[in-house]
């Protein structure tokens, strides 16, 4: 018997070694992405409100409002009495993904995280452009304070 155990586990490994290393080797890699996907989520989350309570300080009024339930935030800006405007971001981890809704909905914005070993860690991307927490959070902003 286990002569025959070793030469089937031989034949196994030769025929399926590689691929098993392979998938070890994604399955690493995509848990890695999901833990630096939700790390930069979270940061991000914390930055933009970090961002609304300077703001809001500096400005001497509540202008910027930041709202979240779980993977989804809110940004609001009420400008005026007539005039705000809102982006609302929700997180797909599974994706990788940030989908960026601004104005009335109208506009959405599909925003890849991706791994940059430049920045040790995640950043955002859409189309050539890549972003930080920090950028990110700047660009967002300064979209529904124009």
């Amino acid at each position: 018997m286990a002569d025959w155990m070793d030469e089937a586990v031989k034949r196994t490994r030769e025929k399926f070694g590689a691929q098993r290393v392979a998938d070890e080797k994604f399955v690493l890699e995509d848990k890695r992405n999901r833990e630096l996907g939700d790390q930069f989520y979270s940061s991000l989350r914390a930055w933009l409100y970090r961002a609304e309570k300077e703001f809001n300080t500096k400005y001497g009024s509540q202008v910027l409002i930041v709202t979240d339930a779980e993977k989804r935030v809110t940004i609001k800006a009420s400008l005026t009495r007539a005039d705000s405007k809102q982006a609302e971001l929700s997180y797909n981890d599974i994706l990788q993904q940030i989908t960026w809704v601004t104005g009335t909905g109208d506009t959405e914005h599909v925003i890849r995280l991706k791994f940059s070993a430049r920045e040790d860690g995640m950043v955002a991307e859409s189309g050539t452009q890549e972003w930080t927490v920090k950028t990110f959070g700047q660009k967002i902003i300064d979209g529904v304070l124009s």
